[in-house]
Formats: C-alpha cells, sequence, structure tokens
C-alpha cells in the first residue's frame, strides 16, 4: 500500500483502516501494531466466518463508540480468495462461500451496524471457485497484463457491476509507484 501512495500506518493509527491478518493468524506471525487484528486459534474453515464476524463486531462497536460511521463508506477487502484455495482446499472454500452469504445476512453485527461493500480478490483461473464467487458478487474486477512490443500493458475490465450492460475497458499503468490511467 505503501508504494501505491497511502498511508496505511497513518490511517490505522486514525482508526480508518482496520486489518485482519489472517494469515499471520494460521502461520502464528504477528506485529504489535494498532488496528491489527487476529483470529484465534484454531483457525479452520468451519469457523473462519464466525471468528472474522467476531472481530468485525468488536471493531465496529469501537467505531461507533468514537462516532465514525456518519458520512462514511464503508469498505472490506479479503485477502485473495485463490489462496484460500490453496490453503484449505476446494471443498472447504466452496463451503466457506456458501456461507458467508449466510452468516453475512443472518449476523447482528450486518443489521446493527453499516454493512458496506465487500471486495473480494480472485487470482487465477479455475472452473468451480471463480464462477461462484461471479454469482454472489455485486462487482466482478478482472485484471491482465500484456507485453506488446517490449511493453507491459495493463488492463482492468469490470465485468459485472449493479447496473450496467456494457463492460468498461480500462488501460492502466504504474509510473512513480502510482497507479496512472492510460489513453487510448
Amino acid at each position: 500500500m505503501g508504494n501505491a501512495g497511502i498511508d496505511w500506518r497513518r490511517h490505522l493509527h486514525k482508526q480508518r483502516l482496520m486489518i485482519i491478518d489472517t494469515f499471520g493468524s494460521i502461520y502464528g506471525i504477528k506485529t504489535d501494531m494498532e488496528n491489527v487484528w487476529y483470529l484465534k486459534k484454531s483457525v479452520d474453515i468451519d469457523t473462519l466466518n464466525d471468528k472474522y464476524i467476531d472481530i468485525l463486531r468488536a471493531h465496529k462497536e469501537k467505531w461507533k463508540q468514537l462516532g465514525m460511521f456518519g458520512g462514511r463508506e464503508l469498505w472490506g477487502v479479503t485477502i485473495s480468495m485463490s489462496d484460500y484455495l490453496n490453503i484449505f482446499g476446494l471443498v472447504p472454500t466452496q463451503k466457506y462461500l456458501e456461507l458467508s452469504d449466510l452468516k453475512r445476512a443472518t449476523s447482528d453485527v450486518y443489521k446493527k451496524y453499516p454493512a458496506g461493500t465487500n471486495v473480494w480478490v480472485y487470482s487465477g483461473n479455475d472452473t468451480v471457485v471463480l464462477p461462484l464467487i461471479y454469482r454472489k458478487a455485486d462487482y466482478v474486477i478482472r485484471t491482465e497484463s500484456t507485453i506488446q512490443n517490449g511493453k507491459i500493458r495493463r488492463f482492468l475490465r469490470v465485468l459485472k457491476a449493479p447496473g450496467r450492460r456494457d463492460v468498461p475497458r480500462i488501460e492502466y499503468g504504474v509510473k512513480d509507484w502510482k497507479v496512472v490511467l492510460s489513453e487510448f
């Protein structure tokens, strides 16, 4: 994030950002940083949703006490779901995705506090998990990179978004560690 021009440490300190460190929780790698949360042991696919919800509840209660909900959009971004596939396997990852919708629909944390927009990230290509994410998600964004004439060309394609029928394709690049849109 720092290379993209985002001062994430400042956002953590000012309570605007919180991180649930899934990998650190699974592999026992922890840091002592403010607003970095860890899942309680043991971390398995059957308890993952409930553990995420417990942390979200605690953090949203904190935000409520600080009066931080007014005039803000909430966004949640997952680790790559393809990493879940590598860690837990195909069937458990499918189960997690199916249960996450149910948990989100029934949990008090999403009824008592603003729910926000969740972004599920996926890298790679498969015929089971990716279509499941596509079916469940409101937004699906695909990135692609190619090498043409010795230069890297990067594209972002919005495959699915509420109210959109056309599929915009945006070319972008990285200059001085910042994302810049390219002209067509």
